[in-house]
């Protein structure tokens, strides 16, 4: 069975010993995968996984920084910045359909697309040319180019036709995400 450590140990020293009974060393001469919330190594004969590294809960950061551990100081900072940033990103996101102004028009085909300024990255909606709406943008934010539809439609109802998003902004609609072109309904 695979041994599991705490995120903040000098785990990678540890010595582990597969179940095949061939191998026998540190867990940093095991084969590393990652994935999205944690890392297994696997024994380098039979490839069994012999040790598991979850990442580390909020609380385990903070300890660990309060501790002085350093990649948890700098972990901590950058959970902070992103908690700032979402709460920033909450206060400026288009919430109900009164916040857009009226267009004129039967059939309106909106833009999605995307700015940088000032060291951000920010959604900007428009119409025809002109300007609408803008909010932070989010890495694979294809779930709220949806919710954004939505509120695109409630405003103005049978005339909308269709929100359009840029080639610039499909990078970061998608992202990493390969099932994201299907999900992401335009009209």
């Amino acid at each position: 069975m695979a041994k599991r450590f705490p995120s903040y140990s000098d785990y990678k020293s540890e010595v582990v010993s597969c179940r095949c009974g061939n191998w026998t060393g540190k867990v940093a001469e095991a084969y590393l995968e990652v994935h999205r919330e944690l890392i297994d190594y696997h024994c380098p004969l039979c490839d069994e996984i012999v040790a598991i590294i979850c990442d580390p809960t909020e609380q385990e950061v903070r300890d660990a920084a309060a501790a002085g551990i350093p990649v948890a100081i700098e972990t901590l900072s950058m959970i902070e910045k992103t908690k700032a940033r979402n709460e920033e990103a909450r206060g400026m996101a288009l919430q109900s359909p009164d916040q857009l102004p009226e267009i004129e028009g039967d059939r309106l085909i909106l833009h999605w697309d995307l700015e940088d300024k000032d060291g951000e990255s920010y959604v900007v909606l428009t119409c025809k040319g002109a300007f609408l709406w803008r909010e932070l943008a989010f890495w694979e934010g294809w779930e709220r180019f949806n919710d954004v539809k939505e509120t695109l439609k409630a405003r103005y109802g049978a005339r909308f036709a269709a929100l359009s998003p840029s080639d610039q902004s499909e990078f970061w609609l998608y992202g990493d995400d390969h099932s994201a072109m299907g999900k992401v309904k335009f009209t």
